[in-house]
C-alpha cells in the first residue's frame, strides 16, 4: 500500500521533471545555434587571413598584382576578427545561465497545461525534440550551403549550373523542413512518409558532399574547407536525429496531440492574458461580519 502511495505522491514530481526536460531541449537549440555561431567566427578568422594570403601573390593577365600590397589589411582587421569569436563565445556562456532561469520561470505552466496523461507527457515531448531538431536542420544546411556555393564552388562565374542547382536544393530542403512540421501538427501520415524519405535524402546528398570534398585534394586545399566540412557534419547529425524523432512522431499520431497542441500551444487568444488580471467593478471593501459558526471544540 505504501509502495502505491509513493508512486502517486511522485507523479507530479516526474511530470514537472519531464516539462524541465522539455523546456531545456528548446533552450538548447539556441544554445546550440549560438555555438554554432562560434564556430564559423573562429574559421572565418583563418579562412580571411588565408584569402588575403593568396590575393598578395594573385596576378591578372598583364602580370600586374590584383591588390595593393603596399597596405597591410590583416593588420587592421585581424584584431577584429579576433575579438568577435571571443563575444560570441561570452554569450555562449550566458545563455545557458539565462536558459536556466527561464526554465524556473515556465516550468510549472507547461506541466499544467499537459497535466497529469503521462502518455500525452511522451507524446509532446517527442514532438518538441523533433521540432527542435528540425530548426537546427534550418541553420545548419543554410549555413552549409551558403559555404558550399560561394567559398567552394566560387559562386555562379565558377560553379555555373551546379550553383544555381545548390541554391534551388536550399529552397527544397527548407520547404519540406516546414512540411514536415505542419505534417507532424496535423498528424498527417502521407506528409510525415514523405518527410521521412525527404529527410533520408537530404542526409545521403551531405553525406555525399562531404565524402567528395575530402577526395578532392584541389577543393580540399581551400581555405573554406574546414567549416564546410564541420557544418556538413552537424548538418548530417542533426538530419539523422530529426530522421529519427520523425518516425516515432509517426509512430505517435492520433494520441492526442494534434487536440493538444490546438487547445494550448497553437491557439492564441488575444484576451487571455489579461483576462486573469481584471478586477470587477463591485468590489466592496467594507467590513463585514462573518456570523459565529458552532463547532464541536465550542
Amino acid at each position: 500500500m505504501s509502495a502505491i502511495v509513493n508512486k502517486i505522491h511522485s507523479a507530479p514530481a516526474a511530470a514537472a521533471f519531464l516539462s524541465i526536460g522539455l523546456f531545456q531541449a528548446q533552450a538548447m537549440l539556441a544554445c546550440v545555434i549560438n555555438a554554432g555561431f562560434l564556430l564559423l567566427a573562429i574559421f572565418q578568422r583563418r579562412d580571411i587571413k588565408e584569402a588575403i594570403e593568396s590575393f598578395k601573390t594573385s596576378t591578372d593577365s598583364n602580370g600586374d598584382y590584383l591588390v595593393n600590397n603596399d597596405m597591410d589589411i590583416w593588420h587592421l582587421i585581424g584584431k577584429i576578427l579576433l575579438v568577435i569569436p571571443i563575444i560570441i563565445a561570452v554569450c555562449t556562456l550566458v545563455l545557458p545561465i539565462s536558459a536556466w532561469y527561464l526554465k524556473q520561470y515556465f516550468s510549472w505552466q507547461s506541466y499544467r497545461n499537459v497535466g497529469a496523461d503521462a502518455k500525452l507527457r511522451k507524446i509532446r515531448i517527442i514532438y518538441h525534440i523533433f521540432a527542435m531538431f528540425a530548426k537546427m536542420d534550418i541553420y545548419f544546411i543554410v549555413c552549409f550551403d551558403l559555404i558550399f556555393c560561394f567559398p567552394v564552388l566560387g559562386g555562379i562565374r565558377s560553379g555555373g549550373t551546379y550553383f544555381i542547382v545548390n541554391l534551388a536544393l536550399l529552397g527544397v530542403a527548407l520547404a519540406i523542413i516546414a512540411v514536415s512540421i505542419m505534417s507532424c501538427k496535423s498528424e498527417n501520415r502521407i506528409g510525415m512518409c514523405f518527410s521521412i524519405a525527404m529527410y533520408l535524402a537530404m542526409l545521403g546528398y551531405l553525406l555525399y558532399l562531404v565524402i567528395d570534398i575530402q577526395l578532392d585534394s584541389k577543393r580540399r586545399s581551400g581555405g573554406s574547407t574546414d567549416s564546410f566540412t564541420a557544418f556538413g557534419v552537424m548538418g548530417i547529425v542533426s538530419i539523422f536525429m530529426t530522421t529519427i524523432f520523425a518516425i516515432l512522431c509517426l509512430r505517435n499520431f492520433f494520441g492526442g496531440l494534434k487536440e493538444h497542441l490546438g487547445k494550448h500551444e497553437e491557439a492564441w487568444d488575444p484576451h487571455g492574458s489579461a483576462k486573469d488580471f481584471e478586477l470587477g467593478n463591485d468590489i466592496n471593501f467594507e467590513y463585514k461580519s462573518v456570523p459565529r459558526v458552532r463547532d464541536l471544540d465550542s
